[in-house]
């Protein structure tokens, strides 16, 4: 619908349509703290902040291991920590975003400012990615202490040497 410019009011979904919702979705908020908690079995993408300033997720357990179920989505976000986690997913563990094709060209937010440490996790796919869906862009994105024992993506090894390399 979005590549086929469908304005946003007339993509109404409901009875019939079986899409999973998120479980966390805070929109366009700032100062959001996410701590302490574990989530066991969201439906789908389990933490995902959209279009929001100031997000600190830290000491959170997320224990999910369905389809398409990535722990943290920050998607168009800026100023985000993200720390003192353990993410068993179905998906991929962090997957920054900022938005798919024209929507995210029109708006034009990149996801920035990003820390990510001292973390585990466990991912069927990846552990820590950027995109799919990064047309707004990402900016400043910081990684470190973090331990992937399992994840099937043999990328995901690849490029935290790859990184360690350029900036340790």
């Amino acid at each position: 619908m979005g590549k086929l410019n469908v304005p946003v009011y007339k993509r109404v979904f409901g009875k019939g349509h079986k899409l999973r919702p998120g479980f966390f979705e805070p929109f366009g908020c700032t100062n959001v703290r996410l701590e302490g908690i574990t989530v066991l079995d969201s439906p789908f993408w389990v933490l995902h902040p959209i279009f929001c300033n100031n997000v600190i997720i830290r000491n959170v357990t997320v224990k999910s291991n369905n389809p398409n179920n990535d722990g943290a989505d920050p998607e168009s976000c800026t100023n985000v920590l993200i720390e003192d986690c353990n993410f068993e997913i179905g998906d991929d563990a962090i997957a920054i975003k900022s938005g798919r094709d024209n929507d995210a060209w029109r708006v034009g937010q990149p996801s920035e400012n990003i820390v990510i440490r001292n973390r585990l996790f466990s991912s069927k796919t990846n552990g820590v990615c950027i995109g799919s869906e990064i047309a707004g862009g990402v900016r400043n994105v910081f990684i470190e202490n973090i331990k992937i024992p399992k994840s099937s993506n043999a990328e995901t090894s690849y490029l935290f040497k790859r990184w360690k390399e350029y900036y340790i």
